[in-house]
Formats: structure tokens, C-alpha cells, sequence
């Protein structure tokens, strides 16, 4: 898959006996679904929960419901979910998420990924504002630049395979209440010194009065109106 580390054999099965030790008492229940954005239930999807260095801990495949369940120790994870992927979907990606049993995972998937979120606050007190970083993928454009894989990439330059979109084709949520778009602006990560890939910065309004960040699960919805095409993402802050 494009733009993805490889992790040794060894850290897998190291993360796997760690994972195997813990207490079956100190597990958290963790159920979920996953669906395509007309809501259809997605029967045969990976759902992965992976460590900062991306080993997969644990994986739960979803049944013909679109339904899955898995039991993980209490710690944060980068969940990643797809089917078919480059072919049909594009991953889901919910980063630095903290297992809940009272919150079962509603995860959607479709043509573009949200990928790297990470959020921050900034402004001032009369008018914070969250700051959201993420690097989407579109998986039409992907397909249109020729599919190309880690081992592909040009050595300079800049590639846009990013959705087609601007701030009113995105929807955030904050523990699931609209949050309101102040602006959105693109910029440029570089994967090398010479080699940068198209990313984005969104503004949300916080209420006025406080700079902290607050506190539950982020996520934004993409939609591109040329082909078209969705996608989902989350973070805990």
C-alpha cells in the first residue's frame, strides 16, 4: 500500500505475546461496524489496531452485518479499516484512539482516506480555534496518477492525489455534534527533501474564552463532488 512503513516480522510477534499476556480481566470489549457511505454493511473488512510504530496488535474481520468485535488492553491505538483496498475503498483511519465499550466504533469507507490527523489549538481567547492537520487520498486520482506504489515515487517535485474539495464539502464533528468551519487552506508535506505531497489545514471554532484543547473524538467527513467520492476520519484528543 502506498505511502506505508514496513514493520519486521519480529516487532509483530513481539507486539502480538505482549498483547497475549494481558490479563483476559484487564481487557476492554471493543464492538463497531463497518459500512459504505449508503450505509450497506461491508461483510469481509479488516479492522486493525496498531501501535505508534504501526505493528498490527489486534485484527477483527466484520461478518455479513458489517459487524466486529475484538478485546483490547487499555492503551491508544490507530485503528485502520479497509476491503478491497486500491481496487473498491480506500482505509479508514481513526488515530490515537482509546478503546470505549460504550462507544462502539461507526466506521464508513469509501474513495478517500484521511490520513496523519492531528490537531492543536491556536488563536486567542476572544477567538480560539482548532487547528486540524490530515493528508487525504482520492482513490480515483490515485488510479489516474497510475496507482503508484512507496517504491514508485518521484524523486522531486509534488504530487496531488488528493480529492477535488473546498470547506463546504467537509463536515466535523466533536463527540458527535457539528463543529463550525472557519477556513481551510492546503500546504505541503514532504515525504523527502526534494518530494512533497498535497495536505491540508482546517480551522474549527472553539467557544470563546479558553485555549485548551478539548477533549473526546474528532472527525471529519470529505466528500469530492467531481466523481464522486467520500471518506471518514477520526482522532481522540
Amino acid at each position: 500500500m502506498p505511502f506505508r512503513k514496513t514493520i519486521s516480522r519480529v516487532l509483530v510477534a513481539a507486539a502480538l505475546s505482549l498483547t497475549a499476556a494481558q490479563p483476559l480481566s484487564d481487557l476492554i470489549e471493543v464492538t463497531g461496524t463497518v459500512v459504505d457511505f449508503n450505509n450497506v454493511p461491508i461483510e469481509g473488512a479488516s479492522v486493525q489496531f496498531k501501535n505508534e510504530k504501526f505493528t498490527d496488535l489486534e485484527t477483527a474481520t466484520t461478518n455479513a452485518r458489517g459487524e466486529f468485535h475484538v478485546k483490547l488492553p487499555n492503551r491508544r491505538y490507530t485503528v485502520f479499516a479497509v476491503r478491497d483496498y486500491g481496487k473498491n475503498y480506500l482505509e479508514y483511519w481513526h488515530w490515537n484512539y482509546q478503546p470505549n465499550p460504550e462507544k462502539p466504533l461507526r466506521i464508513k469507507i469509501d474513495g478517500i482516506e484521511l490520513y496523519g490527523m492531528k490537531a492543536w489549538t491556536a488563536g486567542s481567547t476572544e477567538l480560539p480555534s482548532l487547528v486540524v492537520y490530515f493528508r487525504p487520498m482520492s482513490l480515483q486520482r490515485w488510479k489516474d496518477a497510475g496507482s503508484p506504489g512507496k517504491d514508485e515515487l518521484p524523486k522531486s517535485g509534488h504530487i496531488n492525489i488528493a480529492p477535488h474539495f473546498t470547506a463546504k464539502d467537509v463536515t466535523a464533528t466533536l463527540n458527535g455534534a457539528p463543529i463550525e468551519i472557519m477556513g481551510l487552506n492546503s500546504v505541503k508535506e514532504y515525504v523527502k527533501s526534494d518530494l512533497s505531497i498535497q495536505a491540508f489545514l482546517l480551522h474549527l471554532k472553539l467557544v470563546k474564552g479558553s485555549l485548551s484543547l478539548p477533549r473526546g473524538t474528532l472527525c471529519l467527513t470529505l466528500h469530492d463532488p467531481e466523481f464522486p467520492e467520500f471518506g471518514l476520519g477520526c482522532l481522540d484528543l
